[in-house]
């Protein structure tokens, strides 16, 4: 039995008829009931128009082929216009979208959004405030009406499509069962609907669920880490397949769940498989390798999964294939696209040169659509590989990734979400109409990037970029003292751009004229190199900077490192001027510290991380405060109080454990401070040590902040950072070992009131050698929960050694109330030069 789609004229009638009759026991007239609604083909081959949607879910079938039933290329050039929606927060998921050109997409602001065909909100569906309670995947159209939503929060939320109420909710709830021991259960994976009218849903607690229409599980089945991929069916329905994190590639039996076999690669599947007509499994890895597998049976009746050829990239592929006309079309972080017959030939491979983690779709007439992170839509033609138009979205390269999948709607509108929060609507038509629109272009060639002057044809070089991603000649004619300078790394060969060069960190070397002290930090990926001030840059000085190093091709850690001796050689000279500092901190008034609502923190780098920390780091929310500031030593502290994101400002979270301090020095405005964050988000537990801030401090907001984050990557699961080339994790973990994620990112606040709680102190005394109780007098009762904080203030050297932080609950209050802080040193805390300071909210008692 084959499953195909129809390819439906486009302008075409589409008519779902629900049936009111009573339900059906029997399982297999319940099926074909289903196989006629979902748009699959019926028992003989009879082809069916298609069910649920125009793009129903996240691949728009149940063999994940990625292929839209429209075709787009005579469409008549007319005056629509390209549209967007503006969320807040980014865009990661795969719009859905109805036979009326209704459009389903989900935000990191923590809302489900139904809208109308021009982009204008129907509905609103707001999760439950949880840290992670983003939504990052495709939702999934149900032939009764419903839209089933994968949130952050650990749950699929079952919404009525037309009005956004919600139905029914099913939580993921075997937290902690994955080999790690991490206690996560977001639902990060697509939702799939089955050819069963079953609900296939994977989890980062490493579970993957089936769940019926009424929100009831059926069976889950266990994986060694989180998944990320969306289920896909054979053409006969009996078995499905997806990866894991783990590196597996799992077939299952589709009604009972039991494992028939696995596949182990040399990195992880975050991608989705797609299966051909016969059975033929196709699938990225992150080992830098695109996978045609098949199942076979072995000498003695085992089934297991046989490679039947491997097609070798340059970076690692997020990207889930598209099937169309005996072709597989899949992106890759090399910067390519790339068509291969499903035989395994290369038939092209198109130049994109910016990282693609969006999964392509192909219209009916063989139209190849996809986003990139330079916030570009491209169309290439499938039979040809070359560029039909692509449209940039939004200006500059900061923060327009577009790794929300395109889906195209039944009027030839392309849809896809960016990283700037904002849904895009781009009517197919509009690039070729509109030449002169800088937007557009319609070189049929390679996407080469603007390097702004000239890079060697064998050879490298860095290129300064700014805080946009673009390339600028160098440094804007005056930097900050806290200014942080990145260059990138270009390298060539014969005129083609190495997509996959990076730094070797070993020979590194920056010479800075006249001397001053400089942090090189480079990206866990090596393709970036950010200079620091290891102080403050002096005021009124002019620098000059050379860099040299080596760099190599990124591929297999072990041989990168053997070749250390033969890498090429790369300089890079720039120059910049540092101007003044600026005004004064702000001083809020004589009972309060300044305070500073934090909603808006984007790490960039690494790029090759830049599909999980952004992620992570979007749910992220403070309250900051300036509790001590030693205006001698020109040091200040910083404490940052955990808070939720809303439209208009952040509201105190009471998370005691969350709140951590930042120290550090300043000059006029100035600041550039660190401490140590734990992070709980995507999957781990990641122990950033240090985080750090540098910007300006104003009297209204943040500015020119921005953040540079360290941690291990052994933390940080799914990072993708190194392969092996060998399917034995414990290699990539002694790879990881010696390395540590370097990110950097960009950071936003605004002034808020700095608002004292109506509690007066009263007095502080020591039960025991760690243990302060603090006796207080409510003037009347607590309306929330409070965050009662002990700083422990070293004068001696300026700065804040130590911290602890508990709840004032709800309802505490009228009048006396003791608070114990526990994990305090009393001999540390009365030593000379050293005082405790109270603070509720981070404002001083």
């Amino acid at each position: 039995m084959r499953i195909q789609f129809s390819a439906a004229l486009v302008g075409a009638t589409f008519v779902l008829a629900i049936s009111t009759a009573p339900a059906v026991a029997d399982p297999t007239v319940r099926e074909a009931r289903f196989r006629s609604l979902h748009g699959l083909s019926g028992p003989r081959g009879r082809e069916i128009p298609q069910g649920p949607g125009a793009w129903y879910e996240f691949r728009n079938g149940p063999q994940n082929r990625g292929v839209s039933p429209f075709a787009i290329r005579d469409l008549p050039g007319g005056q629509r216009a390209p549209w967007a929606f503006a969320t807040k927060g980014l865009i990661w998921g795969t719009p859905v979208i109805d036979h009326e050109g209704n459009i389903y997409v989900g935000s990191a602001d923590k809302v489900f959004y139904g809208l109308t065909a021009g982009g204008q909100k129907r509905w609103a569906y707001t999760l439950p405030d949880a840290g992670d309670a983003l939504v990052d995947s495709a939702a999934v159209l149900t032939p009764d009406g419903l839209v089933v939503v994968p949130g952050g929060d650990g749950k699929l939320h079952a919404l009525k499509k037309e009005t956004g109420e919600l139905v029914w909710r099913f939580a993921a709830h075997h937290a902690s069962d994955h080999e790690s021991g991490v206690k996560v259960n977001s639902f990060e994976g697509n939702v799939t609907l089955g050819p069963d009218g079953l609900l296939y849903a994977g989890s980062d607690n490493g579970y993957l669920y089936c769940v019926d229409p009424a929100g009831r599980e059926r069976w889950s089945f266990r994986t060694g880490f989180m998944i990320w991929s969306a289920v896909a069916f054979c053409p006969d329905g009996r078995w499905l397949t997806f990866g894991s994190l783990d590196g597996r590639l799992y077939v299952l039996d589709r009604s009972t769940g039991a494992c028939l076999a696995s596949f182990k690669a040399g990195g992880e599947f975050k991608g989705s498989p797609a299966v051909a007509e016969d059975g033929r499994i196709f699938a990225g890895n992150a080992d830098f390798s695109f996978r045609c597998l098949e199942l076979s049976t072995g000498t003695f009746g085992q089934t297991y999964l046989r490679e039947v050829w491997r097609l070798p990239t340059r970076g690692e592929i997020y990207s889930s294939p598209a099937i169309k006309d005996g072709r597989v079309v899949f992106a890759s972080h090399d910067g390519y696209l790339y068509c291969a017959t499903l035989d395994g030939k290369l038939s092209w491979r198109y130049g994109i040169h910016q990282r693609v983690s969006a999964s392509p779709l192909i219209t009916a007439d063989g139209v190849v659509m996809v986003g990139a992170k330079n916030g570009k839509l491209y169309a290439v033609d499938l039979a040809t590989g070359l560029r039909l138009w692509s449209f940039k979205t939004a200006p500059g390269m900061a923060k327009v990734n577009l790794d929300s999948s395109p889906a195209l709607t039944p009027d030839g509108i392309v849809v896809a979400g960016s990283y700037d929060g904002r849904l895009y609507g781009v009517p197919v038509e509009y690039p070729a109409t509109h030449p002169d629109d800088p937007r557009c272009q319609l070189d049929p060639g390679p996407d080469l990037p603007e390097f702004g002057q000239d890079v060697p044809m064998d050879g490298a070089t860095l290129r300064f970029q700014d805080d946009q991603g673009q390339f600028p000649a160098g440094p804007a004619e005056e930097v900050s003292p806290v200014a942080l300078l990145t260059y990138r790394l270009v390298a060539r060969r014969g005129g083609q751009l190495i997509s996959n060069a990076a730094m070797a960190t070993c020979g590194l070397r920056v010479r800075v004229e006249p001397p001053d002290p400089v942090e090189m930090i480079v990206s866990s990926d090596g393709y970036s190199l950010t200079l620091a001030p290891g102080r403050f840059f002096r005021p009124g000085t002019s620098y000059r900077v050379t860099i040299e190093g080596r760099y190599y091709e990124r591929g297999n850690p072990f041989v990168d490192l053997l070749k250390w001796f033969n890498l090429p050689l790369f300089t890079a000279t720039t120059t910049f001027r540092v101007r003044a500092s600026g005004g004064p901190l702000p001083v809020a008034g004589p009972t309060t510290v300044p305070a500073y609502g934090i909603r808006k923190m984007y790490i960039y780098q690494p790029e090759i991380l830049d599909t999980l920390i952004p992620a992570a780091m979007e749910g992220q929310a403070f309250i900051a405060t300036v509790p001590y500031v030693c205006e001698p030593a020109g040091t200040l502290s910083m404490l940052l109080l955990p808070a939720y994101p809303r439209p208009d400002g952040v509201v105190l979270r009471a998370a005691p454990e969350k709140v951590f301090v930042m120290n550090g020095r300043f000059q006029g405005d100035r600041v550039a401070v660190e401490g140590d964050f734990t992070m709980s988000a995507m999957g781990s537990t990641i122990p950033f040590a240090p985080l750090r801030f540098y910007g300006r401090l104003t009297q209204d907001r943040i500015e020119e902040g921005r953040i540079h984050a360290s941690a291990s990557v052994l933390a940080i699961k799914g990072n993708g950072s190194t392969y092996t080339g060998l399917s034995w994790s414990s290699l990539d973990d002694l790879a990881d070992a010696g390395l540590r994620l370097q990110a950097l990112g960009t950071i936003q606040g605004e002034r808020i009131p700095s608002t004292p709680v109506p509690v007066k102190l009263c007095l502080t005394r020591w039960l025991d050698a760690h243990t302060l109780a603090v006796e207080l007098d409510l003037e009347r009762p607590l309306d929330q929960d409070h965050l009662l904080t002990a700083l422990v203030v070293d004068t001696g050297i300026g700065r804040v050694t130590g911290q602890t932080t508990v709840v004032l609950p709800r309802n505490s209050g009228p009048g006396a109330v003791t608070a114990t802080v526990g994990r305090l040193s009393r001999s540390l805390a009365t030593s000379p030069g050293v005082r405790l300071q109270i603070l509720v909210d981070g404002q001083p008692l």
